[in-house]
């Protein structure tokens, strides 16, 4: 049975579309917070990119250049994949930043409290990870998945499209200023998110510093390690909530700042 030739014809431009939306949403999701952790399996995420994409697809702003007479080459239609995918990979990273700051706080946090001996792969942050951070970003996940929050990365990217136009080049001076920005605003959350235990962690070290003046026989470091752990982690769990709400505000701001550029 032979195809017919007008039906592939007119397929065609849909093809070129589809394969340009693709790109730059599945750059996205592989890196969004959610859908995109490193435990989701790669299949599953493209699957979901490619659902998305099909949704999408009816409202997005893509030229057609079949109408205007005007068919990329394979040098062009090469190139128009990489713009598209940068710009997806891009607004993944973005998005994942604010993510980050939860875990990167867990981090500062283990080294003030003593457990930054206990040593877990993290494929995010690193071999040295520890054991806390890398419980902050299960519950980072958790919580994006929880509160809703996965649909502002979405939005964000359905939006790039008349921020970002398909076929023009990228804005390299605007997109380094937001990445600069988002960066910094991501490791400040994280920062102010560990600062109580970054004070609790200095008076700590000034009071262990008068002691072992007053008693230069006792074994200072015996005695304090324990005493620092448990504190730690009371502090921990009496901060929790408090960590919680104020690391999702400051989430939903820098998520905020993403969609509205």
């Amino acid at each position: 049975m032979n195809a017919d030739p007008h039906l592939l014809q007119s397929l065609l431009p849909l093809a070129l579309s589809f394969m340009l939306a693709f790109a730059r949403i599945g750059g996205a999701v592989m890196l969004l917070p959610g859908i995109g952790e490193v435990v989701v399996p790669v299949m599953l995420r493209a699957g979901f990119a490619g659902c998305l994409t099909a949704l999408l697809l009816p409202i997005l702003p893509i030229p057609d250049y079949a109408a205007s007479g005007a068919a990329p080459g394979p040098v062009m239609l090469v190139a128009l994949l990489a713009h598209e995918l940068a710009i997806g990979i891009w607004l993944g990273v973005m998005a994942r930043l604010f993510v980050l700051a939860l875990p990167i706080a867990g981090q500062v946090i283990s080294y003030q409290i003593g457990l930054s001996s206990i040593i877990t792969p993290d494929q995010e942050l690193g071999s040295n990870s520890t054991l806390l951070s890398t419980v902050f970003g299960m519950f980072a996940t958790t919580l994006i998945l929880a509160t809703g929050l996965y649909a502002m990365p979405l939005q964000a990217l359905a939006a790039s499209y008349h921020i970002l136009p398909v076929g023009l080049g990228l804005p390299a001076g605007g997109i380094l200023r937001v990445a600069e920005r988002l960066t910094a605003q991501s490791f400040m959350l994280g920062i102010q998110l560990a600062m109580p235990f970054l004070l609790a962690g200095l008076l700590w070290q000034a009071g262990l510093a008068i002691i072992s003046k007053l008693v230069p026989a006792l074994q200072i470091y015996m005695v304090a390690m324990p005493g620092q752990t448990l504190g730690g982690l009371v502090l921990v769990v009496l901060l929790v909530g408090a960590i919680t709400t104020a690391w999702l505000h400051g989430t939903q701001i820098g998520l905020t700042r993403l969609l509205t550029g």
